[in-house]
């Protein structure tokens, strides 16, 4: 029998002036259940030792924090001593009556301010070619054929300030390949990825992906917001987080704009590498050729409020494709 192994997803923090940090799940799943009673994972933050662990939750196959939480509690991050920006988590497993050195998986923590703003991208179809084979190609060969100037035209979006979040339904299996093809493959700028929880491929591709975006943008989102984050949080268009989205679908549109983007920030790609603007219908024949364009939408911090674009008509988004 192969080797069990853990997958991660990574986990974005928040900042807050009070010294509040409040984070998003602490997704891990492993490719099996592990045997015994109160399987836990230790964690470790930039290479050093917490206090955190999550226990096995063997009916959902995953991991939580005690008490069943996904979720630390209130006041752990905030003591210690995060730094701004990328850091980094090992989960680290020594199962019953194992004599090598356990299973360990890693991910990355994103401490980002409540002032920053987000621009949302789609993997699947929007940084690659094909939404499908994009997948499998990645999955098989560990790359994809992808559009041409998606990471020139992402990275500058980037380098105007603006936090990259890599949304994409596949599934949590499949978080170390897409890390290392974001990274290694495709020169993607450095962007907190956010999978699907659960690990199987197929049901990845059969799952409501609309759902599950709306779900995670609006974690995210109350992050920004609240003390403590709520399922049901519905996104204010007015004080979205978010100021722009590529993608290639309906699901990531209408995530999008549910999630208050407005529609002039919504840039969808298709099979020929055409980007087109939601709202304008303006088409651009590449990324290449959007980008001498994304000042207008992304313009840095010092020309004016990252929030400061029209509001979406999220009622009519559908009805517009």
């Amino acid at each position: 029998m192969a080797p069990a192994v853990l997958h991660a997803t990574d986990v974005v923090a928040v900042n807050h002036e009070d010294g509040r940090v409040a984070c998003s799940n602490f997704n891990l799943v492993g490719d099996r259940i592990f045997s015994g009673d109160s399987v836990r994972a230790s964690i470790r933050i930039n290479g050093r030792d917490t206090d955190l662990i999550m226990l096995q939750n063997v009916q959902d196959q995953c991991f939580e924090f005690p008490g069943g939480s996904l979720v630390p509690d209130d006041g752990i991050l905030a003591g210690l001593s995060l730094s701004h920006g990328l850091n980094t988590v090992e989960f680290h497993i020594t199962p019953k009556g194992s004599t090598g050195e356990g299973v360990t998986a890693s991910a990355s923590l994103w401490l980002w301010s409540a002032s920053d703003r987000i621009a949302v991208v789609d993997i699947d179809g929007t940084i690659t070619k094909s939404d499908v084979r994009g997948l499998f190609a990645n999955f098989f060969t560990g790359g994809a054929d992808n559009h041409e100037g998606v990471a020139d035209a992402i990275s500058y979006v980037a380098g105007k300030g603006y936090r990259i979040l890599y949304l994409t339904a596949r599934p949590i299996s499949m978080a170390t390949e897409t890390r290392k093809y974001l990274e290694s493959v495709s020169k993607m700028p450095d962007g907190a990825l956010i999978t699907q929880q659960h690990g199987g491929i197929m049901r990845a591709l059969t799952s409501k992906h609309d759902e599950f975006k709306i779900s995670a943008l609006g974690q995210i989102q109350a992050l920004f917001q609240a003390e403590t984050f709520a399922s049901d949080f519905v996104c204010d268009p007015q004080g979205s987080v978010f100021a722009g989205g590529f993608g290639n679908a309906v699901t990531d549109i209408l995530a999008y704009a549910h999630a208050g983007i407005a529609r002039t920030h919504i840039f969808v790609a298709d099979t020929s590498s055409r980007i087109t603007n939601l709202e304008s219908g303006n088409a651009f024949q590449s990324y290449t050729g959007l980008q001498p364009h994304l000042d207008d939408f992304f313009p840095g911090k010092d020309s004016h409020p990252f929030w400061a674009a029209p509001v979406p008509e999220m009622l009519n988004v559908l009805y517009a494709l």
